[in-house]
């Protein structure tokens, strides 16, 4: 019988053949996982897209350049523009036609973006109102600042002597307009009040015996 030792390096010494090696059945492929997998290489793709969309792309909307009160008229001197990228959760206004001639439903402050729901076209003047103006001293008005579409209530001062007409009763009324301070503090407001109350109002008007009271909370 012929010797079986074999010898592939005569220094290394004899190598003794081993038993031959076992075949490695095939894997079974699972449609399941690799499915999965997809569907989680899709989803980061998309997350991926729409990150970009929201961090590398603004847009141009309008922002508020000038303190416009609430009720008052905004022109297009209060507003300006910036490019922002947008929260899914906020929608300002980038249409100055949406929001120019409008009045201000809050107080607008600079550097605030501007929603739609910020500003309202309602009159301030109902078809039942007339529009009368209050000249006030300082004691006869809020010290805090009126603003149109307030709330208000007028009441009767008399004067010093105790003569002169006066109101009967409280009026209550709407600021549409605050005009500026004279060179003794008189401030005219100009406050839309019942017609079928006029008549009480205006005699007494301008003759310093209405003072102007804000009513609620500056509402």
């Amino acid at each position: 019988m012929a010797d079986t030792t074999f010898y592939s390096n005569p220094a290394a010494g004899p190598v003794i053949p081993g038993a031959a090696p076992r075949a490695v059945p095939p894997r079974r492929r699972r449609p399941g996982v690799i499915a999965l997998s997809v569907a989680l290489i899709l989803a980061g793709a998309l997350g991926g897209v729409q990150l970009y969309n929201s961090v590398g792309h603004t847009y141009e909307v309008l922002a508020v350049a000038k303190e416009v009160p609430v009720g008052g008229t905004i022109s297009a001197g209060d507003l300006t523009t910036v490019r922002i990228s947008l929260d899914p959760g906020i929608k300002p206004v980038s249409d100055p036609s949406l929001v120019v001639g409008k009045r201000a439903a809050v107080g607008l402050k600079p550097g605030t973006l501007i929603t739609r729901a910020e500003v309202t076209d309602a009159q301030l003047i109902g078809a039942d109102q007339v529009q009368v103006g209050i000249a006030t001293t300082v004691n006869q008005r809020p010290a805090t600042p009126l603003n149109p579409g307030q709330k208000v209530t007028l009441i009767g001062i008399p004067d010093s002597s105790g003569g002169g007409p006066t109101l009967a009763s409280p009026v209550s009324g709407t600021v549409v307009l605050v005009g500026p301070a004279d060179s003794q503090q008189t401030v005219v407001v100009d406050v839309a009040i019942p017609a079928n109350l006029a008549s009480q109002v205006e005699p007494v008007a301008g003759q310093g015996k209405v003072g102007i009271v804000l009513d609620g909370a500056g509402s």
